[in-house]
């Protein structure tokens, strides 16, 4: 079962749409369509709460990741891991 299309988007503008299953959204929970201060250092969330702390499992880089796996299905990738 299909969701609605995802818009990955960075300030240069539209990367791709993609559409994401129902198991994604219970894997690892709904993606935002706006995320305004993103960090990867966890010492920087605790100290400034304005930060979303983005790990793996973040449904943000998730839906990175799967962008990033159509795009190399679509290519034709052959040295995927």
């Amino acid at each position: 079962m299909e969701g609605a299309p995802l818009g990955v988007r960075t300030s240069s503008g539209h990367i791709a749409d993609f559409h994401f299953h129902l198991d994604f959204k219970m894997r690892f929970g709904m993606v935002h369509r706006e995320y305004r201060r993103i960090t990867f250092e966890k010492q920087a969330a605790r100290y400034d709460s304005g930060y979303e702390f983005v790990a793996p499992g973040h449904p943000l880089l998730e839906a990175f990741n799967e962008v990033i796996r159509g795009l190399r299905a679509l290519c034709g990738d052959q040295h995927r891991h």
